[in-house]
């Protein structure tokens, strides 16, 4: 029995080398991540942050930004005299409500996987992000964003945010993924997503708000629904809400 946590949660990463043979998705990749790489070249990975939540978008998001930033920031690539050693990653979870456990502790664990510096925000959204710009100069931010989200259908890869919100750029490399499109990417590559998917949730908000698809339910299945990923419509992605997410809520 292995006890060394590292080795554990190496284990965790993706060890299939499953190749995307879908030329649209192929392409939406490539796009998202010229949109990284061009962040990063503006802003530089002290400027930047992710805006993290464990839910499936920002785990695709998560693992394009991971595989950039190691080749990018490694040992061999990076300016030394600039960076002299690794920089990480800076990944901003707000949790001011009654969040799912299995999120909790999912987001947790991807903190240790992916070498994320990760800072729980606890106050509200507005006065959360006021106060993490100005503590550590944050000039832009990383968004799971996708455009058939609550109050996304006219953003740009490169927004800045509203007026009354703290100013940054809202960097958005995933607007035009359909829902089955992030599910392919992650079951093609078999990246670790929260598991609460496996049970019938396909948006996850908070527990008081959110609860399985109903067009997934199946009685035959382990857990009364099938996963997130049989979902024949993703239109029908945030029927499992109680409650619609708000713009504020949901988005800067």
């Amino acid at each position: 029995m292995c006890n060394d946590m590292g080795e554990i949660l190496q284990d965790l990463l993706p060890k299939k080398c499953n190749k995307i043979e879908n030329p649209a998705l192929i392409a939406k990749i490539k796009y998202s991540k010229s949109i990284i790489k061009q962040a990063l070249d503006k802003w530089g990975p002290d400027k930047v942050a992710l805006s993290f939540n464990g839910g499936k978008d920002c785990v695709v998001l998560l693992d394009m930004i991971h595989k950039i930033w190691e080749k990018r920031y490694s040992d061999e690539n990076r300016d030394k005299i600039k960076y002299p050693s690794k920089p990480t990653l800076r990944a901003l979870y707000f949790q001011n409500g009654d969040f799912f456990p299995e999120v909790t502790q999912f987001m947790d664990e991807c903190a240790k996987l992916y070498k994320l510096n990760a800072t729980i925000v606890t106050k509200k959204v507005k006065d959360g992000l006021s106060e993490q710009i100005e503590q550590h100069q944050i000039q832009a931010i990383f968004m799971g964003t996708r455009s058939t989200d609550p109050g996304a259908s006219s953003l740009k890869s490169f927004s800045p945010t509203d007026p009354g919100w703290p100013q940054f750029i809202r960097i958005n490399p995933i607007l035009e993924w359909e829902y089955h499109e992030i599910w392919e990417y992650i079951r093609k590559l078999d990246i670790p997503y929260c598991p609460l998917y496996d049970r019938g949730f396909t948006s996850i908000g908070l527990q008081s708000d959110t609860l399985p698809n109903p067009h997934l339910k199946n009685p035959s299945s382990q857990h009364g629904y099938d996963p997130a990923y049989f979902l024949k419509d993703g239109s029908w992605e945030r029927d499992g809400r109680r409650i619609q997410p708000s713009f504020s809520r949901a988005r800067f």
